[in-house]
């Protein structure tokens, strides 16, 4: 023999399996993308209107508390105090 060798055959397996690796990593990176916007909705739901009424919504109560108090400090200091809203929050002034 002097050296020649005959055709070669190229393995069909290992691109296969190239291919099924990546379709896995695709699939993976698609099902964390789909996870991550399924979870992420409620929050941005939630952060957009945190006061609503009923579970898991938030109470102004502390916010409450300092409004007395500046209140309560402005009677004592007799600090001349314009209001710029109603109870609702609305502007009185445009």
């Amino acid at each position: 023999m002097s050296g020649a060798s005959g055709p070669r055959a190229a393995p069909a397996s290992s691109e296969e399996d190239n291919t099924r690796g990546s379709k896995a990593a695709q699939a993976l990176i698609i099902g964390t993308l789909a996870a991550m916007l399924a979870t992420s909705l409620p929050v941005i739901r939630f952060l957009a209107n945190p006061y609503h009424s009923g579970y898991g919504s938030l109470k102004p109560t502390e916010m409450s508390h300092v409004l007395g108090q500046v209140e309560q400090a402005t009677k004592i200091l007799r600090l001349p105090v314009e209001r710029l809203c109603d109870q609702e929050g609305r502007p009185l002034s445009s």
